[in-house]
């Protein structure tokens, strides 16, 4: 009662629209069972895993850091938010060199807070 297999998590993330990469639901498990193998998951854990995995996006930790070190590196002005012209060029270091307007149509469709 209130526990589950390992095995059943990536179907229930499933059916609950949510499929998350392989190595990036293994870190999870490897946190939320702190380091320890574990075949059997309660409701706290299974819960654990849902809101990292919301929280991170899918991503693992590592990509995450490294997501924030480039947005670093190129928020040129370090006022937190990225120009479009910031974004371009963290874009084309990641390897997605997009043209002028399609930099333009990222940003308009990313930009938050309008500014």
């Amino acid at each position: 009662p209130g526990a589950m297999s390992v095995q059943s998590l990536p179907l229930l993330l499933q059916e609950l629209g949510l499929e998350p990469r392989r190595v990036v639901l293994e870190e999870l498990l490897k946190e939320v069972c702190h380091g320890r193998p574990s075949e059997v998951l309660g409701f706290r854990d299974v819960a654990a895993v849902m809101e990292l995995l919301r929280a991170r996006e899918g991503f693992l930790v590592a990509e995450l850091d490294r997501f924030r070190g480039v947005f670093q590196d190129f928020d040129s002005d370090a006022s937190g938010d990225m120009s479009a012209g910031e974004l371009g060029s963290a874009l084309s270091w990641l390897g997605f060199p997009y043209t002028n307007d399609k930099v333009q149509s990222l940003y308009k469709e990313s930009d938050m807070n309008g500014n």
